[in-house]
């Protein structure tokens, strides 16, 4: 939001009635759990990226899942969020676009998928969350020898180019 935007915004807050300020309350709380300290740093919006990937993941695959802002208050979230700047690094390698990035993202995150499902481990949010770092070695697994040779790379950018959509 704009400066001016949210300017304006505050100085109407002392013009509400109370029920408007109840509803106004009801509505901030439920943007909150969005929201974190630092809403632009490249970590919430690496956070977010493969937070969504992994959301799409699960629902296409008919996984339990729970909605985006519930993941914040996993028990499995501290040790994701951990994890997140190791996994960034290489999807960085292979994809500049977020697009390319969340591509590659939802081939490994499925790939994840597949790869829990055959040990029997039970598949859900936290699941996922806990073996996230597992995501480079999936892709590898399904893409043997590409990311060292460079052509992981020309994968999500053929896949940008052709107008394909990956669907996990």
């Amino acid at each position: 939001m704009a400066k001016t935007d949210l300017d304006r915004l505050l100085a109407l807050l002392p013009s509400l009635t109370p029920k408007e300020k109840v509803e106004a309350t009801k509505a901030l709380k439920a943007l909150s759990q969005f929201d974190r300290e630092s809403p632009d740093s490249t970590a919430d919006v690496d956070e977010d990226l493969v937070l969504e990937a992994i959301y799409d993941v699960l629902t296409r695959r008919g996984a339990e899942f729970t909605s985006p802002g519930m993941y914040y208050k996993s028990r499995s979230f501290p040790s994701f969020r951990a994890k997140i700047p190791a996994l960034m690094r290489y999807v960085r390698q292979a994809a500049q676009t977020r697009q390319q990035q969340r591509y590659l993202l939802s081939i490994g995150i499925n790939s994840l998928y597949n790869y829990l499902f055959a040990k029997n481990i039970p598949i859900n949010y936290a699941s996922i969350l806990r073996t996230i770092d597992l995501v480079p070695a999936m892709v590898n697994r399904a893409f043997p020898g590409y990311a060292e040779s460079g052509l992981l790379g020309m994968i999500v950018r053929a896949k940008e180019t052709n107008g394909h959509t990956y669907r996990a």
